[in-house]
């Protein structure tokens, strides 16, 4: 298991680590699909075995004007399977919304819970 110090970035252009990020708030086009992801957490976790990313306290993941921030990311690279959990607050051009958990399996299936605004 590879580990990333504090604060360390952690870019994967073959991955959609977005979580869904720019289909949370609406329709991704093809050039969306071609948009650098970033990760970055004061401890982020990459499982090559199993395609599995953790990051844990302050995270940040972008993909081109998408933000989303949360306590807590885990991501299957694998199964498309990624979770955001605690204040999560994810921002997209004009658009914002706040909630508890943000998951996604997949691009076509995101579910936003506890306090969504």
């Amino acid at each position: 298991m590879k580990m990333l110090g504090m604060n360390k970035k952690l870019r994967l252009a073959v991955l959609t680590l977005g979580i869904g990020l720019a289909v949370g708030f609406g329709a991704v086009s093809a050039a969306d699909n071609n948009e650098t992801s970033t990760l970055t957490g004061d401890v982020v976790e990459y499982n090559t075995q199993s395609g599995v990313i953790t990051a844990t306290g302050n995270v940040v993941m972008t993909k081109g004007d998408a933000v989303m921030r949360g306590a807590k990311a885990v991501y299957n690279s694998k199964t498309q399977h990624g979770q955001v959990t605690g204040g999560v607050v994810a921002d997209k051009g004009d658009m914002h919304m706040t909630c508890a958990v943000f998951t996604a399996d997949g691009q076509n299936h995101l579910v936003a819970t506890g306090d969504v605004h």
